[in-house]
């Protein structure tokens, strides 16, 4: 299999060989056996939602670990063959996973978790997409909605904990609030800056029963009139960092401003042959400082000449 990375409009399979003509057969093929029989004989539930959500948002593969309050969504999984899940060993692994997954692909990574011990066992791999900026949805479960706070089996705060380290998280009691939570959520974690988004859904928001419908790009922006990420930079910042010099290999100034000299330090580039001109006539030169105090007070009219005196 070989995936492009930084394209995330190319759709890849799972197929050996992939983007040949057999390959491409076999495709059309196990898809068209996938949408068979999909009309479902049952009611439509919050877990039908979450998987309707996740493959209008283009997930179609998924990291996680089975657990008592996600139950629900692992039972009507069989009905969604399109979503591919990885059943990983730990729950910090199917974070990492889907970390990975979102760098070589350039699509959003999904991983998901149960509550309590499950759902901390994500952290780490949510904090590594904050720091490094990777767009990914957590997923966990949670207690019912009538036993939140009240120290229930496995119950946790995953949202104050994953709060300092997500763009946004929700916490989702009501089965109708899913279509607009997921979308939001996916939203959020590609638009501006890319990072993880946490959604925390209820047990019994899994079970209930909904004619939800999901929304449409338009509705997902105006439901988001806080969410406006500025996508033209600094204006004093170059356009390209193509364009931002190297220290040492360009004769033009850094756009960067640069600290203030250290005691006994010379302002001197790293090509060592440089030197900074500031517009101030003189300054005040602290070579001869010592722990003390310094031993000598003189003007200097350069840092240059300065630093010729001090070596």
């Amino acid at each position: 299999m070989t995936i492009a990375k930084g394209d995330p409009a190319t759709r890849r399979s799972h197929v050996p060989n992939d983007g040949t003509a057999e390959a491409a057969a076999i495709e059309r093929a196990r898809k068209g056996m996938l949408h068979e029989g999909r009309e479902l004989k049952r009611t439509r539930i919050g877990a039908d939602v979450l998987c309707e959500a996740l493959l209008r948002q283009g997930v179609d593969v998924f990291f996680s670990y089975p657990g008592g309050v996600i139950l629900p969504l692992y039972d009507i999984l069989g009905d969604y063959p399109e979503l591919r899940h990885v059943l990983v060993r730990h729950e910090q692994g199917g974070a990492h996973a889907a970390d990975g997954y979102a760098r070589v692909t350039g699509r959003v990574g999904v991983c998901m978790g149960t509550s309590g011990p499950g759902a901390t066992n994500l952290v780490t791999g949510i904090g590594t997409a904050l720091l490094d900026s990777v767009p990914m949805v957590a997923i966990t479960g949670n207690v019912p909605s009538a036993l939140i706070g009240k120290d229930a089996f496995q119950e946790i705060d995953i949202n104050g904990i994953t709060l300092p380290m997500t763009k946004h998280n929700y916490l989702v009691r009501d089965a109708d609030d899913l279509p607009r939570v997921v979308a939001e959520a996916f939203h959020i974690a590609r638009s501006g800056r890319p990072g993880p988004v946490h959604i925390d859904i209820t047990k019994d928001a899994l079970q209930q029963e909904t004619r939800a419908t999901h929304p449409t790009e338009d509705e997902i922006v105006a439901g988001l009139p806080g969410f406006r990420p500025n996508m033209d930079g600094h204006p004093r910042w170059p356009a390209t960092a193509s364009s931002t010099p190297r220290h040492g290999t360009s004769s033009s100034p850094s756009p960067r401003r640069p600290r203030s000299p250290s005691p006994g330090r010379s302002w001197v580039s790293a090509s060592s042959t440089r030197r900074t001109r500031w517009p101030t006539a003189t300054w005040a030169c602290t070579a001869g400082s010592t722990s003390i105090g310094p031993s000598r007070a003189r003007t200097c009219s350069s840092p240059s000449a300065c630093a010729s005196t001090t070596g």
